[in-house]
């Protein structure tokens, strides 16, 4: 056995050699451990904390927020996954937004569209609670959309039928079928009204609510009793003149009577005729006006000489009252049809007869109206019809011109009637670009202007002196003959030339 024996510092210099080395391989292997854990956490949390990122962009509403990882495994996978679904996203949300914007706008046109119809319109969900109502509904309720919208129908809708059904039983069950009921409002009106409740469906067939549209037949009813109201003038005024024409034949059929009595009963026969004659055209004519097809033939017609055909005629046909006229002198002619003007004031004088008292002073009256801005001269001649009858009520002066409207509607009838005289008047007036307008108090007369226009302006609105007659378009007009009221003739030849000269007069182009 050897032994061999070395210092103990040599020894314990080795020792301290090995131990060194040993801590810096194991301090070289922490650091490589370390820096390829702190590699690979970075190839792993790099990522992830990008895709955590964006996500948290996505949710405060950066869609267009993306998570960039490059790396093929299955974070970048993931990344991938999380952009398209941040595309498909955006996509849904335009997707939603068209939609949102198309139901906006389909309920903007739904509304206009309630809003616009003329009727009241009420929609209920299933339960029968108001959900929406235009403003058609407020007004014939009487109430506003806040009163109404989340009530039952039963509450807003009062009233009842014929049989006794209330309205809220009928625009619930009905099936779409019109009917004739009274709703009551919030202020207690009972208006006429036709009601109509149809079911709403969803795309199922579900019936998910009630549309009840309810008219206010108040006109149509009014209208309905003005029409029953004008057959039943238009069938007395026919039935007025006829019957005299009649019993004046058949009594002179049946016997000779001396002639005397011959001529008088000829004489009424002619006056009824001129009656029927009259009230005939008034009806033509309003129905050819109505529709359009009657147009004025225009010309210069001559004031003076107009006005006093009218006297002249009237004074004929009415002894009971005293027609005076009051025309000034260089009034220019206005333009308008003869004819249609001349009944136009024939309604007015009849008018103005017919609601005077024997004896009154019936005055026709004409002046100049003087134009207005920068024009000179007169724009047209106002002819006035005045009268001391019983005049008219103020609070009838807006019925006036109305069609088919009689200010007496009572059932004696006193004054009679179609209701259309001062309605075609003012057709007429109309016709002619002209106007025509009433003034009246009840018991002290009434005075009806019809406004035409000049046929010529005058170069100043002051009246025309003396010598102004002469200038060309006012010369003076000439003497009306004043002619004898129409009656039968005397004597049989005399018959004959009136028939004769009816045939020449039948033989030439009417107007």
């Amino acid at each position: 056995m050897m032994a061999l024996s070395r210092p103990a510092g040599l020894l314990a210099a080795s020792q301290r050699a090995i131990n060194r080395v040993l801590f810096l391989v194991t301090l070289a292997a922490a650091a490589l451990a370390a820096a390829l854990a702190w590699l690979l956490s970075g190839r792993v949390t790099g990522p992830i904390s990008a895709l955590t990122r964006a996500a948290r962009q996505v949710r405060s509403g950066d869609l267009h927020a993306r998570a960039t990882i490059e790396v093929p495994d299955e974070v970048g996978t993931l990344g991938e996954a999380f952009n398209d679904m941040a595309d498909s996203l955006i996509r849904m949300t335009g997707d939603l937004r068209e939609a949102a914007e198309e139901e906006a706008n389909l309920r903007v046109r739904i509304e206009s569209v309630m809003q616009s119809i003329g009727d009241a319109l009420v929609a209920t969900d299933g339960k029968g609670d108001v959900v929406a109502v235009n403003r058609a509904a407020e007004t014939m309720f009487g109430r506003s959309d806040g009163t109404i919208v989340g009530k039952h129908l039963s509450e807003v809708l009062k009233g009842a039928d014929a049989e006794g059904r209330t309205l809220a039983d009928l625009a619930l069950g009905g099936n779409g079928a019109s009917v004739q009921a009274m709703v009551v409002s919030a202020d207690g009106r009972h208006l006429p009204i036709a009601l109509s409740g149809s079911p709403l469906r969803d795309a199922s067939g579900q019936t998910v609510g009630r549309v009840v549209l309810l008219r206010d037949v108040t006109r149509e009813q009014e209208a309905e009793r003005m029409k029953s109201e004008f057959l039943s003038n238009v069938s007395h005024e026919l039935r007025t003149p006829l019957t005299p024409i009649k019993g004046y034949t058949e009594i002179l059929l049946r016997k000779r009577f001396p002639r005397d009595k011959t001529e008088a009963f000829l004489d009424g026969i002619a006056q009824s005729t001129k009656r029927l004659e009259r009230i005939v055209e008034i009806l033509v004519d309003f129905a050819a006006l109505e529709a359009g097809r009657l147009k004025p033939r225009v010309q210069p017609v001559d004031v003076r000489a107009f006005t006093a055909g009218v006297v002249d005629r009237w004074k004929g046909m009415s002894d009971r009252h005293k027609i005076v006229r009051k025309v000034p002198a260089g009034l220019p002619p206005v333009l308008g049809d003869e004819r249609l003007l001349r009944k136009l004031i024939d309604e007015l004088m009849d008018n103005a007869i017919k609601f005077s008292p024997a004896g009154g002073t019936i005055e026709i009256s004409a002046n100049a109206v003087a134009a207005t801005g920068r024009r000179r001269g007169i724009s047209g001649v106002r002819i006035t019809v005045r009268d001391p009858g019983i005049g008219i009520e103020e609070s009838q002066m807006g019925r006036l011109f109305q069609d088919f409207r009689q200010l007496d509607g009572s059932e004696t009838r006193s004054f009679g009637g179609l209701g259309l005289g001062l309605s075609y008047a003012r057709r007429v007036a109309q016709a002619h670009h002209g106007d025509i307008t009433a003034t009246s108090q009840a018991g002290r007369g009434s005075e009806f202007s019809l406004l035409l226009p000049a046929a010529q302006q005058l170069h100043s609105a002051k009246p025309p002196r003396d010598d102004a007659k002469k200038r060309k378009g006012f010369d003076r007009p000439k003497p009306i003959r004043r002619t004898r009221p129409v009656t039968a003739p005397r004597t049989t030849s005399g018959r004959k030339k009136v028939a004769a000269a009816k045939a020449v007069r039948r033989k030439k182009p009417s107007r």
